[in-house]
């Protein structure tokens, strides 16, 4: 960190750093960085958010939040955020030059601002590192495949793509930290949106707490419960565990974490 900014290399975890190589490795050998160039992906990208969502225009709270964050990540402008009717509680990342965030609308009604802002701060730091673009290369993959023609292997780069995100998990959590200064703030961020409210409400955040065991529980239960495809959807909320695991080792000084 230097004056106050948070530099990528203060947060991207190296398991995060090895997939992103092999995608581009993968991607640019098959043209995905010119072809997208020309494809008018961020103008569809675009479109397709104005016309389904609100843009959060710049006096907005969430937009001067995301600017402040914007500043602290060292990004010259902030994404675009819009608002949309969704029950994940994760923002949604987008576009290619043009940087886009969709937050979810069950976010901002249940309205707990810490949460927000850890929100804000893993979709603004995410950006900074380039999130937003493999992160629309996974949408498009999934949504648009049979549209128009991608310039990657989509079982291949899907693969890979599904790994980086997992991976890229472990950094988002590690800006949110060094952002907020606060473990626990951070911690509680990892199930918010996943875990019942009054559940997490008890939960104890303290290293001798009993947070570790009842989140891996609660992971066990979890993949205990799902099979076949059903059980690849729920692999982020089976990775909690971990997750929390990695960023408290990383808080006390495992940078490797």
């Amino acid at each position: 960190m230097k004056n106050g900014v948070i530099d990528i290399g203060d947060y991207i975890h190296p398991e995060e750093r090895a997939a992103t190589e092999r995608i581009m490795a993968l991607t640019q050998a098959a043209g995905w960085s010119e072809s997208a160039m020309g494809e008018g992906l961020d103008e569809t990208n675009l479109y397709i958010l104005s016309s389904s969502c609100y843009h959060l225009p710049p006096e907005h709270p969430l937009a001067r939040m995301a600017a402040e964050e914007a500043e602290r990540f060292g990004l010259e402008e902030p994404p675009r955020l819009y608002i949309a009717r969704r029950f994940s509680y994760d923002p949604q990342p987008g576009g290619y030059r043009v940087p886009t965030v969709v937050i979810p609308s069950v976010l901002t009604e249940e309205n707990d601002l810490s949460m927000i802002r850890c929100r804000i701060i893993a979709a603004v730091a995410g950006v900074r590192a380039g999130h937003h673009r493999l992160e629309h290369m996974i949408w498009l993959a999934e949504n648009m495949s049979g549209t128009i023609p991608l310039p990657f292997a989509p079982q291949a780069a899907l693969a890979l793509l599904y790994e980086w995100k997992r991976a890229m998990r472990y950094s988002q959590d590690r800006a949110v930290w060094l952002a907020t200064g606060n473990l626990k703030e951070a911690l509680r961020n990892i199930l918010y949106g996943t875990v019942p409210r009054e559940m997490l409400d008890r939960f104890d955040f303290g290293p001798e707490g009993t947070f570790v065991p009842q989140v891996e529980r609660y992971g066990r239960g979890i993949m205990q419960k799902t099979a076949g495809a059903f059980a690849g959807l729920m692999q982020d909320y089976a990775h909690l565990p971990e997750r929390y695991a990695r960023l408290t080792r990383f808080a006390q000084g495992g940078a490797g974490e």
